[in-house]
């Protein structure tokens, strides 16, 4: 009967709900209207929950762009690490220190001019080009320097006798050190466009959480931080200095290919990538009439500062202005996995070995705060997850500043500053410009009954690393939060403007924050770094309160202007008329009859207000 067929249809859906919507499609709708409409009604809500189960997984495209960033993380972190080890070898913990302040000074100068010239290109034509110069370079520099070491082989350069090789030498690092820098700055380029403009665009095509695909990047480029240092450093021990330079000329050549082929498929299978529309640039009309050369020649010097001036305006004029500061101020702080926490660990006495471990370590609360982000965001929003991800990292930096007062810690800024004259240190600034290779012999004991190495307490240096590792949790955890926020509120056509800005004044306080490493480099004066670099996070993370409590007022004030400025017939003053049938009728009056006082009347079924 026809009844029976419908109960029949009714199991066969229910019973397949839990394993394939599709079953759905093919079951017949020919049983009765009821069973038609009920059947259309499961089958949405069934597509619905296969459409977000969907959505957990990846896309082609999104395989490919994680693939090509996972490559470029891995030859960025295998080379960072390498470089250090090489410079280290040829001229020591202070030639590391000016390779790293040269690279800074160069991404803080033409990081914003690199996301300007990004935002006039294409995507394909912008990224490409940064790719190869990335690529290219690092592989010039390491072919440098493989050559810088095969002239020190045989007999050392410095030997007076050989002038010629020892200039060579000197050539051929300084030229590295460039080449490096400016890979660097492609690369910090490069991760722009992946991170901040290609993956918006494609989520926004795909439909997916913009915060679940911002996780995934910071993953991937963490995970590679665990990975790649460990098998950069066997790389080097087995096959040597000169030989691990040769590997990576040619891995930079062979990863730059396959980048390239990896990038070029996914622009033109994601057809929204082309449409974006670049950025109007700003003429003067009155530079059009000059022709004398006098007036070129200033008109070029006026185009470079207005351009100068006009990506600053652009990065002022964001309302996202004061997260961004506040991101930025977080770079002023020697409380990172960085050159300088690990030669003070070094030279507290902890080993190598326990300082990769405890590098490890904050790698994976770094990763625990980007799966956490993600969680955090889905429920409560980015702009409270960046808030808790603040208060985190205060509360973990505070255990730095009280490893500054514990046993072993070498903090007396008194007897530092009264023996230091200017004399002293010009003699230790020149020092630092003294190539000559290191060999290190020192073997490092550490008994854990007592905690000492060599006879030295390391409670102080565990407790202050320990208390870096725990930071990186809440640290990622803001990070995204602002970056995300950054990428939602800055209009399409400026993100590599404001995001290239914004590289560089996070270099600047980077460079900033070497500078006072180089004029307090002594242990002794550590602990006032430590402290210095504490209030410089906290100064961001009241940067970002600010912004909190800006935006939330602007989003009241709006709504307030929005309710006022929408006048409906029901909000408008009204007349009462009675129609024929006795019922009550509200007609609009006029702004000038404005109600002094209302009472509620019952006219049939609802409430009618009566205006006196």
């Amino acid at each position: 009967t026809e009844r029976s067929r419908w109960r029949f249809h009714y199991f066969v859906i229910f019973s397949n709900y839990r394993r394939h919507y599709w079953t759905a499609k093919i079951t017949p709708l020919t049983v009765r209207k009821r069973s038609a409409e009920h059947h259309q009604g499961n089958r949405n809500v069934m597509g619905k929950y296969w459409e977000r189960f969907l959505r957990l997984f990846p896309t082609f495209p999104f395989v490919k762009l994680y693939t090509a960033y996972t490559i470029s993380c891995i030859g960025d972190r295998l080379w960072t690490f390498a470089v250090t080890l090489i410079l280290e070898y040829i001229g020591g913990i202070r030639l590391v220190c000016l390779d790293q302040l040269i690279e800074e000074i160069i991404i803080m100068l033409l990081s914003s001019f690199v996301g300007n010239w990004l935002d006039r290109q294409t995507r394909k034509r912008g990224t490409l080009t940064v790719l190869a110069v990335n690529n290219v370079n690092v592989a010039l520099s390491a072919a440098l320097l493989a050559a810088s070491i095969r002239m020190n082989y045989k007999k050392p350069v410095d030997d007076p006798s050989n002038g010629v090789r020892h200039g060579i030498s000197v050539t051929c690092l300084i030229l590295a050190i460039l080449c490096c820098s400016l890979g660097c700055l492609a690369s910090e380029a490069e991760k722009l466009a992946f991170t901040k403009d290609w993956i918006v665009v494609m989520t926004a095509k795909e439909h997916k959480t913009l915060s679940v695909s911002n996780a995934v990047m910071k993953t991937i480029d963490l995970s590679s931080a665990v990975i790649s240092p460990s098998l950069s450093g066997i790389l080097t021990d087995q096959l040597g200095y000169e030989l691990a330079c040769i590997l990576f000329v040619i891995w930079n050549l062979v990863s730059w290919v396959i980048e390239a082929l990896l990038l070029r498929n996914i622009y033109y299978s994601v057809p929204e990538l082309a449409t974006r529309t670049p950025l109007k640039e700003k003429t003067d009309d009155k530079a059009k009439k000059r022709s004398s050369k006098t007036s070129e020649q200033s008109d070029k010097i006026g185009n470079c500062w207005n351009s100068l001036f006009y990506v600053f305006h652009v990065y002022w004029s964001q309302t996202v202005f004061t997260a961004a500061l506040g991101l930025a101020l977080l770079y002023m702080t020697v409380l990172g996995f960085d050159g300088i926490a690990i030669g003070y660990g070094r030279s507290q006495g902890l080993s190598a070995t326990w300082l990769g471990i405890l590098r490890s370590i904050g790698s994976a609360c770094g990763i625990a705060g980007v799966l956490s982000y993600t969680a955090f965001e889905t429920n409560i929003g980015v702009r409270r997850t960046g808030l808790i991800g603040f208060t985190a990292q205060q509360l973990a930096l505070y255990v730095c500043i009280a490893s500054v007062w514990l046993p072993g810690s070498p903090f007396d800024p008194y007897s530092y500053f009264s023996e230091l004259t200017l004399s002293i240190w010009l003699d230790r600034f020149k020092d630092a410009f003294r190539f000559a290779p290191m060999n290190r012999t020192e073997v490092v004991t550490i008994n854990w009954s007592r905690w000492t190495s060599n006879g030295h307490s390391i409670i102080s240096v565990f407790t202050l690393l320990i208390g870096i590792a725990l930071a990186r949790f809440g640290l990622y955890m803001a990070d995204l939060s602002i970056t995300q926020i950054m990428q939602e509120k800055v209009p399409e056509n400026q993100r590599g403007t404001v995001f290239g800005v914004q590289d560089s004044v996070c270099q600047f306080f980077s460079v900033l924050k070497d500078m006072m490493v180089i004029i307090l480099p002594d242990p002794r004066a550590f602990g006032a770094l430590i402290i210095v670099s504490v209030l410089f996070v906290l100064s961001g993370f009241v940067f970002y309160c600010y912004y909190l409590i800006k935006t939330r007022h602007q989003r009241r004030t709006q709504s307030t202007k929005e309710t006022l400025s929408v006048t409906p017939e029901s909000s408008s003053p009204a007349k009462l008329s009675s129609d024929s049938s006795g019922t009550t009728n509200c007609h609009t009056g006029d702004m000038t009859d404005a109600p002094q006082s209302s009472i509620p009347l019952l006219s049939g079924g609802g409430i009618v207000t009566k205006t006196s």
